[in-house]
């Protein structure tokens, strides 16, 4: 579920949908998914950000599976943008193919980048061939009970940045502190990292 421009959206398998209040509430289909290739799931985390027009605000959603992407959706007409391919960047930057990508398991979070603006952090599963070597500078560093890790964040807008995440497992403070952020966001964990 999403709120955007005041209207109440849900994304089902690989469709988004409006609800309608009124004498005869229901729900109408904004957007569906042309492209799904291979998906157990559909479309997740499902958030409204800044319409690239400037005005109002449009949905993006990951898109789960063989054609993993983020897709941003206009939902005055359910036209589609794709922000970010997700198995041509994670190949990219692997140096190998991610055949299945979940991402944005429930939500994207959102945070302040480095540069002032915007943008979204979203977590991901990615299958990649057994015998592939671990790529350099995917290693989780833990120092004395501080774990830091680089996640790449979208702006919503076809931009990414590389922000810095501390989690501190010390359940007195944050839980997750994006350096170099204006501000802490205090955000759950579903699994310890070790």
């Amino acid at each position: 579920f999403a709120e955007c421009n005041g209207r109440l959206y849900a994304a089902v398998g690989q469709q988004i949908y409006e609800r309608i209040d009124g004498a005869e509430p229901h729900w109408r289909l904004v957007y569906a998914n042309r492209y799904p290739g291979h998906s157990e799931t559909g479309l997740r985390g499902l958030t409204a950000i800044a319409s690239p027009s400037g005005q109002g605000q449009a949905l993006i959603a990951a898109v789960e599976g063989s054609a993993a992407r983020v897709v941003r959706v206009d939902p005055r007409d359910g036209s589609e943008a794709t922000e970010l391919n997700l198995p041509d960047f994670l190949g990219s930057a692997w140096g190998m193919r991610a055949s299945y990508v979940i991402a944005a398991y429930n939500d994207m979070a959102k945070i302040r980048d480095p540069g002032g603006g915007e943008a979204l952090l979203i977590g991901l599963e990615a299958f990649v061939p057994p015998s592939a070597p671990i790529a350099a500078g995917h290693n989780v560093v833990n120092v004395d009970g501080v774990t830091t890790v680089t996640c790449v964040a979208t702006n919503g807008l076809g931009g990414q940045t590389t922000v810095p995440v501390t989690v501190n497992r010390d359940a007195t403070g944050p839980v997750i502190t994006f350096t170099g952020a204006r501000e802490t966001v205090d955000v759950s964990l579903t699994a310890a990292v070790d």
